[in-house]
């Protein structure tokens, strides 16, 4: 009886949340993107590589439809979450913020699964079920994660306030890399129509002003999830 009331709880929580997206305007979104924008994106990447002596380009190349996680390495990263607000609990992580990025044309890119399985030994003792990345990804749209704290000092609608964070450790000891001060990442950082960040010091202290950190660059702790499987993967240099 317990379980059969958690579960009732569950569902109405999440119809009264807002969340639950109705199959027409999920087809309209999907239609919209692959009949709008994925040609766009593929006709951009046909041309950046056109003529390259090591690349067959077929016309009918599938841009990125959508990208996969497993349930299992989602609750895992849900957990790392959880355990950095017990460790470090001035500021609580609010949420997480979905980026959108695209792979180079680098022809390093083009990723053979041999070489995939030897990176991902760790992930499969994890999780099974997640396929191996094998393919061309050169050009291809992905995204990533990144936890998010409240920065109240910034001035501006609520949506501006949650910003992307990396770990400043407390000390020199590797075992404790990931108990710190949170410190806003520069190159996330942006405040499209907000105002002053005045007081917001203690999150920018060691990344304000360094051009090396809006390259990536940063000191600490990082806690972004890498991009995730992106579908429909390709086969090979070429193939679709």
């Amino acid at each position: 009886m317990v379980i059969t009331a958690l579960s009732c709880n569950v569902f109405e929580n999440f119809e009264r949340s807002g969340m639950q997206l109705s199959h027409e305007r999920a087809n309209a979104l999907y239609t919209e993107f692959n009949e709008n924008l994925k040609p766009i994106v593929q006709a951009n990447r046909n041309t950046e590589l056109k003529g390259r002596t090591q690349t067959q380009i077929k016309e009918k190349f599938k841009g990125t439809e959508y990208v996969w996680i497993s349930k299992q390495r989602l609750q895992t990263y849900l957990d790392l979450l959880n355990a950095l607000d017990a460790k470090n609990g001035e500021d609580p992580i609010t949420g997480i913020s979905i980026y959108f990025g695209r792979n180079s044309y680098e022809d390093e890119l083009i990723v053979r699964g041999d070489e995939e399985e030897n990176i991902l030994k760790s992930q499969t003792i994890l999780d099974f079920n997640t396929p191996v990345k094998k393919g061309d990804y050169r050009g291809r749209l992905t995204v990533f994660f990144a936890p998010t704290i409240r920065v109240d000092c910034i001035e501006g609608d609520e949506m501006l306030k949650h910003k992307a964070f990396y770990i400043e450790p407390k000390d020199d000891n590797p075992k404790n890399k990931y108990v710190g001060d949170y410190k806003l990442i520069d190159f996330l950082f942006d405040v499209p129509y907000g105002g002053s960040t005045a007081g917001c010091e203690k999150y920018f202290q060691g990344i304000t002003g360094s051009e090396g950190d809006k390259d990536g660059e940063v000191s600490g702790t990082s806690v972004l999830g890498n991009d995730v499987n992106n579908m429909p993967p390709m086969s090979g240099p070429g193939s679709n």
